[in-house]
Order: C-alpha cells, then sequence, then structure tokens
C-alpha cells in the first residue's frame, strides 16, 4: 500500500493484491452452459411475479436461453390464460411463493389440477420452514429457490426438470415469441 500526498494538491492512493490464478477447467465450464441452453431451447414456461423488476429479469433469462415464456403479474392473472383457449403447453411453472390474491397451497393445487405432470419452481424469500410446509408429502414436482435467485442456479434446475421431457418440435426455430395476452399485461417471449 502506499499513499502519495503533497500541500495543495489531492492525495492518491494504491494497493496491490496479489491474488491466486483462476482454476483451470473454465473453457469446460462455458461449453457445459452453453449446452445446457441448448437442452432449453423451445420449451415453455410460466412465470407469475407481482414484482415488475423480477419479471423483467425472469423473463429476459428465458428469452436469453431461448425459452418461450408467458409472464405474468400474479397467480390468478396466469390461471386465468392457462384455462382459456390459448396453446400454450407450459413445461414448467415459476411462481413466486407469496403473491396477492392466492395463497401458494391453492395456487399449487390449481396448477397441478390443470397440469399435474408439470414441476412447479416457487421462488421464495421466505424463512425455508415456511415453504418446506407446501412441499412436504407432495408426489409432484414442486421445488423452491431462495430469492434473490442465481440465474445459473436456476438454469441448471430448470435444465434438470425439464431435460427428460420431450424435446419441442424440430421445426419450430428455438426463436422467442413476443405476443401480449388479453386483459393482462402478460408478455409470451
Amino acid at each position: 500500500m502506499a499513499v502519495q500526498a503533497s500541500t495543495g494538491r489531492d492525495s492518491v492512493c494504491s494497493c496491490t493484491v496479489n491474488l491466486p490464478s483462476a482454476p483451470e477447467g473454465g473453457e469446460e465450464d462455458e461449453a457445459e452452459l452453453g449446452t445446457i441452453e441448448s437442452e432449453l431451447k423451445g420449451y415453455e414456461v410460466v412465470i407469475a411475479d407481482d414484482n415488475e423488476t423480477n419479471r423483467r429479469i425472469l423473463s429476459g433469462y428465458m428469452g436469453h436461453w431461448g425459452l418461450a415464456a408467458c409472464v405474468f403479474e400474479s397467480g390468478p392473472a396466469a390461471l386465468e390464460y392457462l384455462t382459456g383457449p390459448n396453446g400454450f403447453k407450459p413445461d414448467v411453472f415459476i411462481m413466486d411463493y407469496k403473491m396477492p390474491g392466492l395463497e401458494p397451497e391453492d395456487l399449487k393445487k390449481k396448477l397441478q389440477g390443470l397440469y399435474p405432470e408439470v414441476p412447479i419452481i416457487f421462488l421464495s424469500s421466505a424463512d425455508s420452514s415456511t415453504v418446506d410446509h407446501l412441499i412436504s408429502g407432495d408426489t409432484g414436482q414442486i421445488l423452491t429457490i431462495g430469492k434473490p435467485v442465481r440465474q445459473e442456479e436456476l438454469k441448471g434446475l430448470l435444465a434438470r426438470l425439464i431435460g427428460a421431457r420431450k424435446k419441442p418440435d424440430a421445426t419450430s426455430s428455438g426463436s422467442p415469441k413476443i405476443i401480449k395476452a388479453e386483459n393482462s399485461r402478460s408478455l409470451l417471449v
């Protein structure tokens, strides 16, 4: 550490820190992440979160990874859309654990009633014992991720959950679609 000072002039401070080199294998990690992204392309996700920033971040992740995302500001808005004639067939749900208008247990039951085979990821800033109550004894694929959501953790979880599902139609372009859903602020990306 060094300090350089003169009367009537700004002082200059500098510091040198010796850090260890990055571990080997960075290229392999990047290749693995690229493989995960290619495995996700063309799948469909329903996202519901009452926080606009969270919706924007999550839909950005989905678009970047090539997933089609239908994004809603509440559980009831998502359910209204899913029960209508929209043709959207989700491969996974990503839901905020605590949103106004519908308790998490009720949302889980309604989603499982519509799509029993589709996994649900709840995003939660709640203490894990609160969320564990929702999941305990459940035979479906119900998982939670703590907030703030780490991009790579979510990507890995999505790959694990939907990787075993039927691959999207090879004729689809895998490009994100953008559609304004009626009667809501939902966006299909």
